[in-house]
């Protein structure tokens, strides 16, 4: 078994886990869940991928994440707060977050499928979404997911690193509801 069929399986539960925080079973509930999903990416890019690349050395990713941060303040129209990077274990943790938010980019493309079948969706921003899916198609994940198998990092250590970015996003998917829910009813 590849490192990257293990750590599909080793954070498949995880992975799942946080999909259903963010979207359920119909999709984004409305604009305003889109954008809470939208700042916990530019989160999780900005802690930790930019980390996992510095860690590794990978200028090419480095550069994605960058650019996935621009797009992401394009499509909520405002700056980014500044996050600082996390500090990662090691390589292999390092490989980890990359595997799981890289791997993000093939969700993209469903995600910008499902946007347009809502009502409100012809009109959400999808900045980001076009750039993660160009990603993937491009043959960089497809080259990534080869450096990956290639590096053959701890699985254990691996396995943190993806938990640490589903974890992440979780934390940032559950206070943003507690966030709307706070606003709802102060309203």
């Amino acid at each position: 078994m590849s490192i990257r069929q293990e750590l599909k399986a080793r954070s498949r539960a995880r992975h799942e886990d946080t999909e259903a925080l963010f979207w359920g079973d119909a999709g984004f509930a409305d604009a305003q869940a889109y954008a809470r999903y939208l700042r916990a990416m530019a989160h999780v890019h900005g802690s930790l991928g930019l980390a996992a690349a510095a860690l590794r050395g990978d200028l090419a990713e480095t550069r994605h994440h960058r650019d996935a941060l621009v797009a992401l303040s394009r499509d909520l129209g405002q700056a980014l707060p500044a996050v600082s990077p996390r500090s990662l274990a090691s390589e292999s943790e390092a490989w980890g977050v990359s595997y799981a938010l890289l791997g993000s980019c093939l969700g993209a493309q469903v995600l910008s499928r499902s946007l347009s079948t809502l009502p409100w969706g012809a009109a959400a921003a999808t900045t980001y979404l076009a750039h993660a899916g160009g990603f993937a198609k491009s043959g960089a994940l497809k080259q990534f997911f080869g450096a990956l198998d290639a590096a053959a990092p701890d699985a254990e250590q691996a396995t943190q690193g993806a938990h640490l970015v589903f974890d992440t996003l979780s934390e940032a998917a559950l206070a943003g509801r507690a966030a709307a829910k706070t606003g709802e009813m102060a309203q």
